[in-house]
């Protein structure tokens, strides 16, 4: 850009004085002075435009680092707010498990202090010896609701909370027809938890307390599943040779005996 400007300013001096001299109004010196003079004024606009450009380039520059410095601050802010989020849904998640809770307590408690009202027996005091099998009936709609409370938890992937509903309908409703089922339940939740030895005795309640269950051939193939995982092999072979002889019309037949097979053993076919 000098160059630009310097090349026709140099011819300016030179326009001048051959003006003047054909107009016999000015000395030698008079050029020089014009063409000095001329030469000093285009080195201070040079220098201005580099001052100028000097400027423009150091403004880009903080341009520049202003627009790093607030994309990073974006990047940290945004980063601050899905954190923030995705703490929010956990604890919301953790208010609803600790609702459902309530609920179910608040349920329970109810249903004994009506039945203390009628003067009958609290459901779930014990009057039944532990060696005695439990009658199995039709529940009341508060036993129902109780219930489907706890599947609707266990649907829904709230562990803990299903656990808990559980555990309430059996100590509140141990006679009622679904018993067996929330055993098997609370036996699922064990395993998907990773605790093999409490799924075994929440399984294991199954044909013990309800031996005409419809729930006791998929308790004896769950567990007989189990402890091939923890490698008791006997055991496993006992529990899956006893389904297939006593429900060979049952759906879990042909997957025990292939299990029984890949260990060494099996139930002759009939």
């Amino acid at each position: 850009m000098r160059n630009f400007i310097h090349s026709p300013a140099r011819r300016i001096p030179v326009l001048l004085a051959a003006v003047l001299l054909v107009g016999g109004c000015a000395t030698k010196q008079d050029i020089r002075d014009l063409r000095r003079d001329l030469q000093a004024d285009l080195r201070s606009v040079a220098a201005a435009q580099d001052s100028l450009r000097a400027e423009i380039l150091r403004q880009s520059l903080e341009t520049q680092d202003t627009l790093r410095s607030a994309s990073r601050e974006l990047g940290d802010i945004r980063g601050d707010v899905l954190t923030t989020l995705n703490r929010i849904g956990a604890q919301l998640a953790r208010i609803q498990e600790l609702v459902g809770q309530n609920s179910l307590n608040i349920a329970s408690v109810r249903d004994q202090v009506d039945a203390m009202r009628r003067g009958g027996v609290v459901p779930g005091s014990g009057e039944a010896g532990p060696e005695a099998t439990p009658r199995l009936s039709s529940g009341t709609d508060e036993a129902d609701a109780m219930y489907n409370a706890a599947i609707r938890q266990y649907q829904r992937g709230s562990l803990s909370a299903a656990r808990a509903a559980f555990t309430q309908f059996l100590t509140a409703y141990p006679g009622h027809e679904q018993v067996p089922s929330a055993h098997y339940y609370l036996a699922d939740i064990h395993v998907q938890e990773d605790d093999l030895q409490a799924a075994l005795e929440a399984f294991g309640r199954i044909p013990e307390l309800f031996p005409t269950s419809e729930t006791v051939p998929d308790a004896l193939y769950r567990m007989g599943i189990i402890h091939i995982e923890l490698g008791d092999e006997a055991r496993a072979r006992a529990l899956l040779e006893r389904l297939v002889n006593t429900y060979p019309d049952h759906r879990n037949v042909a997957a025990a005996r292939e299990r029984l097979s890949a260990i060494g053993g099996g139930a002759p076919r009939p």
